[in-house]
């Protein structure tokens, strides 16, 4: 390595170095690089200790690669690599889907049967005419089709051989453990699908959930899907701006929150936070309140509800909702399903997910589990 040093000029406490750079040589186990810079390469240091470089008038640098250091043209075959690992004998074993090749040649060679025979196997109010309507990306699935999801998560469960089967286990932040059986989670959806109706919940509205991870919030996502409202669902860690854009991006009239939400030995007032979301929002109607905390906190009887007073509501029979969940809904399924080592209800599953974060806990949290088959 050569420095040429060109100059040092010194004024006060101001410093100014500036040195040329020629060449660099470095050796190494994979072999040798020379980078020569043609005609120098300007070092400038300022008084800050910033270092900035410039190519020197007289040319452009170059570099060259000497002895077995990899060519840059060589990097692309790591690029394009692929590698199949065979599933282990004892999953292969429990896998619903042993052969996937089979199952994916299957889909290729018979697109809509295949996804005909797939939505059969579900509950339908009323049956579609057609699988298929329409060219990618316009298109129609399961043409006049009618299901509601939650008849398949919890009504057909409830109403056959699983009525007394484990649907839902939580365990709170104190060790406090709920279980509830898919009967009584399908009477804890009817209750709430029907306290949301009378404060004025119908198809097509917005619902904001905003609560943390337990059995009630799981319970309102249900009850919204049964009722046919749109559910935003707020991760309860957010705070006030962000709750409110969204609850005005989602234009909702209902929000669904509690007094508090305990996480890691500390407990967050998300009463007080969704109290300054909606201050001065007119197009919320009614926020209802599950207090958990005792004594209970006061409600504001204008526009605040008590969650137990709205659950105390009768049951009720799920209204039918348009086929455009179907779509999302079954492939959502061959993916939980499929993918899981079994889909049979026979073991107990855990799900950290966290109520909120985007659309990821509606499905592995709460549709996929309970949509099971066996």
């Amino acid at each position: 390595m050569g420095m040429k040093l060109q100059g040092m000029e010194c004024a006060g406490q101001v410093k100014t170095s500036r040195v040329e750079l020629s060449s660099f040589e470095k050796s190494s186990k994979r072999g040798k690089i020379f980078v020569s810079f043609e005609n120098g390469l300007n070092f400038e240091e300022d008084q800050g200790g910033t270092m900035t470089t410039s190519p020197s008038d007289k040319g452009q640098q170059g570099i060259d690669i000497a002895g077995n250091a990899t060519p840059a043209g060589d990097f692309k075959q790591l690029l394009e690599k692929e590698t199949r690992f065979p599933p282990l004998p004892n999953i292969l074993v429990a896998a619903d889907v042993k052969d996937y090749q089979a199952l994916y040649d299957q889909a290729a060679s018979d697109f809509e049967g295949f996804w005909d025979k797939i939505a059969r196997e579900f509950t339908w109010v009323k049956p579609w005419t057609r699988v298929l309507e329409g060219e990618v990306p316009k298109t129609k699935w399961f043409v006049d089709g009618q299901l509601n999801i939650t008849m398949n998560c919890l009504d057909r469960h409830a109403n056959g051989s699983r009525a007394n089967k484990r649907a839902l286990i939580w365990v709170g932040e104190d060790g406090t453990e709920r279980t509830f059986t898919f009967s009584e989670l399908l009477a804890l959806t009817c209750q709430i699908a029907n306290g949301l109706k009378s404060v004025g919940v119908k198809r097509g509205d917005r619902v904001c959930v905003y609560l943390p991870l337990t059995p009630e919030g799981v319970a309102t996502m249900l009850a919204c899907a049964r009722l046919g409202a749109i559910h935003s669902v707020v991760y309860a860690g957010l705070g006030s701006s962000a709750l409110r854009s969204r609850i005005e991006d989602a234009q909702a009239r209902v929000v669904v929150t509690t007094d508090v939400g305990y996480r890691r030995g500390k407990t967050t007032p998300l009463k007080d936070i969704v109290d300054e979301a909606v201050e001065g929002l007119d197009i919320v109607d009614k926020v209802i309140v599950h207090r958990r905390q005792t004594p209970a906190i006061t409600l504001d009887s204008s526009r605040e509800v008590d969650f137990y007073s709205i659950h105390r509501a009768q049951l009720g029979r799920p209204r039918a909702v348009c086929m455009s969940t179907v779509a999302i809904w079954l492939g959502r399924h061959i993916i939980h399903d499929w993918r899981s080592t079994s889909k049979r209800m026979t073991s107990t599953g855990v799900c950290p997910i966290l109520v909120g974060l985007l659309d990821i806990q509606r499905w592995f949290m709460v549709h996929g589990p309970t949509a099971r088959l066996s």
